[in-house]
């Protein structure tokens, strides 16, 4: 499943926590465009196909960044 995530949750601050809770956009497996709360495995951020971009704090460029 791929997924375009726009907010985290909980988790990575947490070194007990083995989960990332994220808010996302569903862009594969036949559902696109739907709205997901997910949890995901802190290990499974780590393997091979897991893809991160940086983007702009809240989708704004600013020009001292």
């Amino acid at each position: 499943m791929a997924v375009r995530v726009f907010d985290i949750r909980y988790g990575p601050d947490d070194a007990d926590s083995p989960v990332v809770g994220i808010l996302a956009t569903i862009t594969s497996a036949g559902r696109d465009g739907r709205m997901a709360a997910i949890g995901v495995y802190k290990s499974a951020l780590t393997r091979f196909g897991v893809v991160q971009r940086r983007q702009p704090f809240n989708g704004v460029n600013h020009p001292h960044s």
